[in-house]
C-alpha cells in the first residue's frame, strides 16, 4: 500500500469492521485509489442504497471484486476505472473515491474485505494532543495530529500504550491498535472513553455503553444502518491512522477555527467528554 493514505480500522458501526474484518483505506488530499492487491476484476455493480444520508453526494455505491490468489476482496465506495476481467496490479490506480449514502460525510475512503493486515506492535507509544487545521468544511474540520504515537508505519492518536481508531461518541466503541490491553478503562490524553472489552494480541477494543459490542448486531447496528448514533446524540471525532504520514482528526464541529489554526485534542475530548 501507497505511504501517505490514512487507514481505519474501527471508526466504522458496520458490522465488518466492528467484528476485525474490514478495513478503510482513503485520504483527505487524494481522491485517486491504488489497488492494494494483484488480481482480476471478478464483477463490478452498481448498487442503489435507501440508506439516509443528507451528506452524500450519489445514491448509489459501487461494489467491486477483486480475485487474488489468496481471496475474494471486495472494494466500496470506489468509482472503479477497470472493468469485468480487467487485471489490476499493486499500486495501479483503480479509481476514485466516491461520496455514497454509506460513506457521506466521512473522511472519503476504500472500504475493504477480504483484505489480510498485520497490524504492527507499538513502536513509539508517546505522543502529543496538539493537532492544527488542515481543512475547514461547512461541517466539519479536519485535524493533522503532529506528535502522534507509532506502530510501524502507522501512526495515531496515543491512547493506552497504543493508536487511537474511533468515531466518538457516534460508534459508541473504539480501538486501540497495536497493543493487547488488560481489562480495564481505556484513558485517551487523559479522557475516560470506555472499558476495553475484547483483547487480541495486535489490537484492544473499547466499550462506551456496557454490551453494546455483544449485542451489536441485534441493536446497534440498526442504528448504523439507519445512519442513526449509537450513543451521543450526533458524530463528533473521529480519529483515523496515518500510514507513513501524520494522522487525521475529523471533527464535527468549526469552532471557529481556520485553516493553520492549532488546537488541543485533550481540550475539546474533555469539553465533549459527557456529549
Amino acid at each position: 500500500m501507497k505511504e501517505g493514505y490514512l487507514l481505519s480500522f474501527f471508526s466504522s458501526g458496520f458490522a465488518s469492521h466492528v467484528r476485525g474484518k474490514a478495513i478503510d483505506i482513503g485520504s483527505v488530499d487524494i481522491d485517486v485509489f491504488y489497488s492494494p492487491v494483484d488480481g482480476v476484476v471478478e464483477s463490478v455493480e452498481v448498487v442503489e442504497i435507501g440508506r439516509p444520508n443528507r451528506r452524500a453526494e450519489r445514491s448509489y455505491d459501487v461494489v467491486t471484486l477483486i480475485r487474488t490468489r489468496e481471496s475474494l476482496v471486495k472494494v466500496l465506495h470506489v468509482e472503479p476505472i477497470k472493468v469485468r476481467g480487467d487485471t489490476v496490479r499493486r499500486g495501479e490506480r483503480l479509481g476514485y473515491f466516491i461520496s455514497t449514502p454509506y460513506s457521506g460525510g466521512d473522511i472519503p475512503h476504500a472500504h475493504l474485505e477480504g483484505l489480510r493486515v498485520v497490524i504492527p506492535k507499538v513502536t513509539k507509544p508517546e505522543g502529543g494532543d496538539d493537532a492544527v487545521v488542515i481543512r475547514r468544511s461547512t461541517y466539519y474540520l479536519d485535524l493533522e495530529v503532529t506528535q502522534p504515537a507509532w506502530a510501524g508505519k502507522l501512526t495515531g492518536v496515543p491512547c493506552s500504550g497504543g493508536l487511537l481508531n474511533g468515531s466518538i461518541p457516534w460508534a459508541c466503541y473504539g480501538g486501540v491498535v497495536g497493543v493487547k490491553l488488560r481489562k480495564g478503562e481505556v484513558n485517551c490524553l487523559g479522557v475516560r472513553l470506555g472499558e476495553v472489552k475484547v483483547a487480541k494480541p495486535r489490537y484492544s477494543l473499547f466499550e462506551m455503553r456496557r454490551g453494546v459490542l455483544r449485542n451489536w448486531e441485534k441493536d446497534a447496528s440498526f442504528k448504523v444502518l439507519s445512519n442513526k448514533p449509537v450513543c451521543g446524540r450526533r458524530a463528533l471525532m473521529e480519529f483515523v491512522l496515518g500510514y507513513g504520514r501524520n494522522p487525521v482528526v475529523r471533527l464535527y464541529r468549526r469552532l471557529g477555527l481556520k485553516e493553520g489554526d492549532s488546537v488541543s485534542l485533550s481540550e475539546i475530548l474533555r469539553e465533549y467528554s459527557s456529549y
